[in-house]
């Protein structure tokens, strides 16, 4: 249930970005460029799920203390990541 949770929130933080970057290319006239942010969006899903089913799949292979590992090590990048872009934003 939590990683429906989790997955639910995401997506709608997802669909609350695109639909706002949808809005200003609109309200400026860039009507060209909707139809890339759209094949982005399909594009972006597809790799996360291709991506997703890999790493899914990698980890069942490995034994358990290491995929407890590789899962802190993947925590520590994601954090890494989210500092990075939280800087940048700035």
């Amino acid at each position: 249930m939590n990683e429906f949770l989790i997955t639910f929130r995401e997506s709608l933080e997802a669909a609350l970005i695109v639909g706002i970057i949808y809005v200003i290319l609109d309200k400026n006239g860039f009507h060209a460029q909707k139809k890339m942010l759209w094949l982005s969006v399909i594009c972006s899903v597809f790799a996360s799920a291709v991506l997703g089913v890999i790493i899914y799949r990698s980890l069942e292979t490995l034994p358990e203390g290491t995929q407890a590992l590789l899962e802190g090590v993947l925590m520590y990048i994601t954090a890494a990541l989210l500092f990075y872009v939280i800087f940048w934003m700035a």
